[in-house]
Parts: structure tokens; sequence; C-alpha cells
């Protein structure tokens, strides 16, 4: 996690600020724009469907970073994975 210091002249000005930057982040990390598994690249499609054949509610994004990230449910359990382009996990989680 990264420290960012910030300098206001106002309280507003601050507040304004911590509003843009919190968004950026999650736009970043979590956000994206949801689209149909059809826009999915083959290569994360294949990896994912050999790895989670029986995931269910799938939900895909694209992150603005250009990586695809699913929310999924197997087995009564939320996963979320983030891939590559090329189909490399880059992170991985369960909730």
């Amino acid at each position: 996690m990264a420290l960012v210091v910030i300098a206001c002249t106002s309280q507003v000005a601050c507040e304004k600020v911590l509003d843009n930057a919190s968004s950026s982040v999650e736009d970043n990390f979590s956000g994206g724009n949801n689209i149909p598994a059809s826009q999915v690249p083959a290569a994360v499609m294949s990896v994912f469907t050999q790895a989670w054949p029986s995931a269910g509610s799938m939900q895909w994004k694209l992150l603005k970073d250009g990586n695809y990230k699913v929310e999924f449910l197997s087995n009564a359990v939320r996963w979320q994975i983030t891939y590559s382009p090329a189909g490399a996990i880059l992170k991985q989680e369960r909730s």
C-alpha cells in the first residue's frame, strides 16, 4: 500500500482531493467495466474454465489496466481472480 501525502488549502479542497483519489484507486483495482464472457480473450477463458469447470454466477470485468477480473461462486464460496490478457493469474481472493 502506498502512502500519499496531500497538502490542502482548505477542508473543502482536501475532501475533494481525497474523494477523487479514492475513486481513482477503486477504479484501477476493484472497478472496471462489466463485459460479456464473449469479450474475454480465449487464453483467459481457457485457463479459467480448466481450473473452475463448475463455476457459477460469473461476472467479468475489463480493468483500466487492461487486465481481466472475474467474480464467481464455487461451492457456495465467492471468488475473485484477476488475469493478464495472456491468461496469467495476477491475483486470487476468496471471500
